[in-house]
């Protein structure tokens, strides 16, 4: 009896563990979903509970991407068109679980990473670069299942080799092919302006009819690099654009069909 006393203690949670539950279940249900007009009717929004599931997963990976901008990827992704989903600036793989798991929900299909891990490209402080896409691997692991890959380079090298029937194979990841549109493209890489124009100009153009540009850090408290590159593309391209909205520090921009 006592040690059935003991086996069934060692699975309940501790106090602290259920009101860190109990506190996510409240700032999910006080989250506002972005309001806009889509291009396209989506697919039905996830429950509460998948929600609070899917951030409770994303949020055991170290990373940027906040319960706002998880949101906001939500949304955005259940109004996809079917394409591919491109990475730029992948770290330890916080947003790409979610991308990943997102893509397989909706069927939208399969999420490239880009990053160069170099250690000249890390914070400093950070495990090297080395280090870091271990990280990323073990941390997508679990999630890829045949629908992610990664490409270890700069955004420009990558853009070269990107385009239709792409196939990349990694050792973590094994093969994966890709059609050559993006349903939805996160830019995250770089922030200085020049920087971020060359991803936008490299990598907007594959955008598929009603797919989604993320351009994150477009409210960055360290410069306005990613907001004067969005602007300039919203202006630019305004007679094709269906929706924007701002979530997070991030702007989500979305093409017309």
């Amino acid at each position: 009896m006592v040690a059935l006393k003991q086996t069934l203690e060692s699975h309940v949670a501790p106090q602290d563990d259920a009101r860190v539950y109990r506190a996510l279940r409240e700032r999910v249900s006080a989250l506002k979903t972005p309001r806009f007009w889509p291009a396209a009717p989506g697919q039905p929004a996830l429950t509460p509970l998948e929600r609070a599931g899917l951030m409770r997963l994303v949020d055991a990976i170290p990373g940027g991407c906040g319960e706002a901008t998880m949101i906001a990827v939500m949304e955005a992704m259940r109004h996809a068109p079917k394409g591919d989903v491109v990475e730029i600036g992948a770290g330890w793989g916080r947003s790409a679980a979610l991308l990943v798991w997102l893509a397989r929900r909706y069927q939208v299909g399969p999420v490239l990473c880009i990053d160069p891990w170099l250690n000249d490209t890390l914070v400093k402080g950070a495990p090297r670069a080395d280090e870091a896409l271990a990280i990323f691997e073990i941390n997508l692991s679990p999630i890829a299942d045949g629908r992610l890959n990664y490409l270890r380079a700069r955004s420009a090298d990558a853009a070269r080799a990107y385009g239709e029937a792409l196939t990349v194979t990694t050792d973590a990841f094994g093969t994966t092919v890709y059609q050559g549109e993006i349903a939805f493209l996160h830019i995250d890489g770089a922030h200085a302006e020049a920087e971020v124009a060359r991803d936008c100009e490299l990598w907007s153009p594959r955008v598929a009819p009603g797919g989604w540009i993320h351009f994150d850090d477009y409210d960055w408290a360290h410069g306005d690099g990613p907001r004067r590159v969005a602007d300039a593309f919203l202006a630019r391209e305004s007679g094709r654009i269906a929706a924007q909205f701002q979530a997070g520090p991030g702007l989500f921009v979305q093409l017309k069909r």
